[in-house]
């Protein structure tokens, strides 16, 4: 039946076949129902059931707002209630036929449900603790397409028993071209943070509308890190590797020698598919850092394997997992204990221990940074003159490492 006003007849029969007759008036109207209703932030969306509806309006503080069609999606509709009151509204539906209201309570907005992601990168492009003097990229995504004129990015630092200075303004950053909603900015810090080592900062945004006007704020902490991420060289990407255990945090960090023939030896052979061995980084005598697997993937370096059911290999802690748990470093050495290591190895070493102790939250030096033959019976390295007090301060020397631990082999 279509939409209007219509008249049903009702007849009312006796045992005789006899009837009376009644009429009842009858008002159609488009099955419309309730709307689904989503608010984020201060914008209202209103997605229509059926193409009969024409549009929507909300009826508020004695004024008529109407809704703004979605130009991708025309069943979408929109409207900015940033001036709007909260509280009990009506809701129109515009039909052809007609129209019929519904009640809606418009509730605070909350300034996070905006927000998809905000985080910090480095000028590489890692996502990581930040370091007073680095050249930092914010990147923040909202979640609506409202009209946006930019971001404005600021830090405060927080001070016990409150949130401390107002903030530091950053920059601004308009919307970039390659992706709708996200607003990029790259600056350094050290101007802002020069008064601040080794602290924690409250980080955050203030969403600049069209109008000019200050909309939604975001914020979340951050803490300054003591220990940035070495320069690294990414020329040599093995292809060993694979997807950690899900759910699986990296809590250990492994060290390795190479063995003979130096960096090209072992950089041949962690290239070479067939091999079956990586690490994700490696140590050379010059100093030069190569990072050959991603951190977030699994190398193949503690070594391992099912052999009739039993596991041969690997184990740590009682765990089978332990190259979806750690990191693996390789330092460019023989491993017969005459060969040095260099002053520019271990210090580059150091600095790579030192960063992923601190991203990973690794405290317990002494039984979470560890040599490779500690996780593997069958396994000789790192070499007996590794300087492990130099590479991992705050660690142990091998013969205190050695005791109390259950090896097959120093």
């Amino acid at each position: 039946i279509h939409a209007g006003e219509h008249t049903i007849i009702a007849r009312i029969y006796n045992e005789l076949n006899e009837y009376s007759e009644a009429q009842l008036e009858l008002r159609v109207t488009p099955p419309v129902g309730y709307p689904s209703l989503i608010i984020r932030g201060k914008r209202l969306d209103v997605t229509r059931m059926t193409d009969l509806v024409e549009g929507f309006e909300l009826i508020a503080d004695n004024q008529v707002y109407p809704f703004t069609q979605d130009s991708k999606n025309t069943d979408c509709f929109w409207l900015d209630t940033s001036s709007i009151s909260t509280g009990i509204h009506d809701l129109r539906v515009n039909c052809a036929a007609g129209s019929d209201t519904v009640p809606l309570t418009l509730s605070p907005f909350a300034s996070r449900s905006r927000v998809i992601n905000f985080i910090i990168e480095d000028a590489a492009g890692e996502n990581r603790g930040v370091n007073p003097s680095d050249n930092v990229r914010f990147k923040l995504k909202v979640e609506d397409d409202l009209p946006l004129k930019g971001v404005e990015f600021w830090l405060r630092p927080i001070v016990e028993g409150g949130w401390g200075t107002s903030k530091v303004v950053l920059g601004s950053a308009a919307e970039t071209d390659e992706e709708d909603g996200v607003f990029e900015l790259e600056t350094s810090l050290s101007d802002a943070t020069e008064e601040l080592p080794d602290t924690e900062f409250q980080l955050g945004a203030d969403i600049v509308k069209a109008d000019d006007t200050m909309s939604e704020k975001t914020s979340g902490s951050a803490v300054l890190a003591k220990h940035p991420k070495p320069d690294v060289d990414k020329t040599y990407k093995s292809p060993n590797y694979s997807d950690r255990k899900q759910g699986q945090e990296i809590d250990l960090i492994i060290l390795h020698h190479t063995g003979p023939g130096g960096f090209k030896a072992t950089k041949d052979t962690f290239m070479n598919p067939a091999a079956d061995r990586s690490a994700h980084f490696v140590a050379d005598k010059n100093g030069t850092i190569y990072q050959m697997v991603d951190e977030e993937k699994n190398a193949w370096h503690s070594g391992g394997k099912m052999v009739g059911g039993v596991w041969k290999g690997a184990k740590y802690e009682g765990s089978t997992v332990v190259n979806s748990r750690s990191i693996g470093i390789e330092f460019v050495n023989d491993g017969a204990g005459v060969d040095e290591y260099t002053p520019e190895q271990i210090a580059a070493g150091r600095e790579l221990v030192d960063y992923l102790t601190e991203k990973y939250g690794i405290t317990d030096r002494e039984d979470h940074v560890v040599a490779h033959k500690e996780v593997h019976p069958d396994k000789p390295d790192p070499s007996s003159n590794f300087p492990w007090l130099e590479v991992v301060p705050g660690g142990l020397t091998w013969s205190e490492r050695i005791q109390g631990r259950k090896m097959m082999k120093p």
